[in-house]
Parts: structure tokens; C-alpha cells; sequence
């Protein structure tokens, strides 16, 4: 719907339409150390810093090889210049831009102690945390 309203007005009215889609935003870098407990990406890496265990893959069904799986979060203040760079010159006609990473980063296991609490502990094949049974 976010698309669609804006693409029909540059359809009926010629309206210069910039449209941006936009992955996962991270917070800001001046914000470090702060927390938001209803990001999803924030929860992730908390539970993993927490119970210092991590799966074996983050993917489904890549058995931890190499795949299609990435993550494209990108920082709100590098979206913004993207964003505000893109848009003063999209003045006329109809445009869409994907905001991604050039390369796609994938989230992978992590190898050693996790920082800061974590105990760096590797779960055993087959293993699961008891939190993923509730």
C-alpha cells in the first residue's frame, strides 16, 4: 500500500514520486550501549550474549554452509544520507530504490568466547536451549 497510493498519483497527476525499501535499520552509533528490548535484532544478539550459546547456523537447512541466507541491516544515519541524497534528485518521474548492503553480511556463529557475559560455549549437535521449548 505504501507504493501504490504514491505510484498512482505520479500515474494521474504526474506527482515525482522517490520510493525507498528499506531492510532492517540499525540504530544510530551514537546510541551504543543503549537497548531496545522490542527489536528483534537486539533480542538476538542479547539471548546469544546471555546464554553464550549460538546455533550452528542461523539459516534454515545450510547445515552452517555457505548460502543464500544474509542480513542487511544497515545504521539509521547512513539510510538517511542514502535516503536524502537519492531523493533531491529524484525531481521528476517515478523512482524506486532498494536500500541494502553491497556486499550482504550473513549473522555466523561465533568462534571463541562471545564478549561480556558470554560464556562462548558451543552447543553439541542436536542440541537445543531450554528456552526454545516455552
Amino acid at each position: 500500500m505504501g507504493e501504490v497510493l504514491p505510484r498512482a498519483a505520479h500515474d494521474a497527476y504526474g506527482l515525482p514520486v522517490a520510493v525507498f525499501r528499506s531492510n532492517l535499520i540499525l540504530a544510530h552509533p551514537r546510541y551504543r550501549g543503549q537497548l531496545n528490548v522490542a527489536d528483534v535484532f537486539t533480542r538476538l544478539v542479547l539471548s546469544l550474549l546471555a546464554t553464550g550459546i549460538a546455533p550452528g547456523s542461523f539459516y534454515a537447512g545450510d547445515g552452517g554452509a555457505r548460502g543464500r541466507g544474509h542480513y542487511d541491516g544497515l545504521p539509521v544515519d547512513f539510510t538517511a544520507r542514502a535516503i536524502a541524497a537519492l531523493g533531491d534528485d529524484a525531481r521528476e518521474g517515478h523512482h524506486t530504490y532498494n536500500v541494502v548492503r553491497r556486499s550482504p553480511a550473513r549473522l555466523r556463529p561465533a568462534r571463541g568466547p562471545l564478549p561480556r557475559g558470554g560464556t562462548g560455549r558451543r552447543p553439541r549437535p542436536g542440541e537445543r536451549h531450554p528456552a526454545a521449548d516455552t
